[in-house]
């Protein structure tokens, strides 16, 4: 397996005002897990330097190689569009509907830009409410009474896999409904079924 790596500048990313954007781009990128669409591996982090390993595609873009190459044969045409179909259907079920989602590669694998989809109904805007503050503090209000060593360890699986602010919880939750949302905290940060539906309803009116 053969992968490739973003390098983002984060002091690049302050001055232009994008650490919201990069969250999202990540957060969704997560969310995702399709053969068509370019998988995020990892995420590194420096002092400086923010590293996001992805798969490597080879082969450019599918559009460079459609003016390279003229018109296609219908079979291969054909192949290409039903990969692309079945990469939106996938980002549509995420309730993601990404302006770069069909982007790269002469396999027509498609990679998620930065854009969310719609928040859906009923939806809490947690990221205002807790802006600034540690995640931890969220996880206390969506389990009371609970003891400290589960709060931290909520918070340890929800950091493990790069959320690390209520912001990044909220893009998760703008994608997905109540359930996909539950479902998805039990499948990628591991947390268990009640907690993890106590932390949904937390996003939902």
């Amino acid at each position: 397996m053969e992968y490739a790596i973003k390098i983002l500048d984060k002091g690049d990313i302050k001055a232009n005002e994008l650490t919201v954007n990069v969250r999202r781009e990540i957060a969704i990128m997560k969310a995702l897990n399709h053969k068509n669409i370019v998988n995020l591996r990892e995420v590194l982090s420096s002092k400086s330097k923010l590293y996001i390993v992805m798969d490597l595609v080879r082969g450019g873009e599918l559009f460079d190689m459609i003016e390279r190459k003229g018109e296609l044969d219908e079979a291969l045409a054909r192949k290409y569009f039903q990969q692309l179909i079945d990469g939106i259907d996938h980002c549509s079920g995420h309730g993601n509907r990404s302006r770069d989602s069909v982007a790269s590669g002469a396999s027509s694998r498609s990679a998620p830009g930065g854009s969310s989809g719609s928040s859906g109904s009923g939806l809490r805007d947690l990221a205002s409410k807790y802006d600034g503050q540690d995640l931890d503090v969220f996880v206390k209000d969506a389990l009371p009474g609970k003891p400290q060593k589960k709060i931290d360890d909520v918070v340890s699986r929800l950091q493990d896999i790069d959320i690390d602010c209520v912001d990044d919880m909220q893009v998760v939750a703008e994608m997905m409904g109540t359930a996909k949302l539950t479902k998805w905290l039990e499948e990628n940060p591991k947390i268990p079924a009640i907690p993890a539906m106590r932390v949904s309803k937390m996003f939902y009116s």
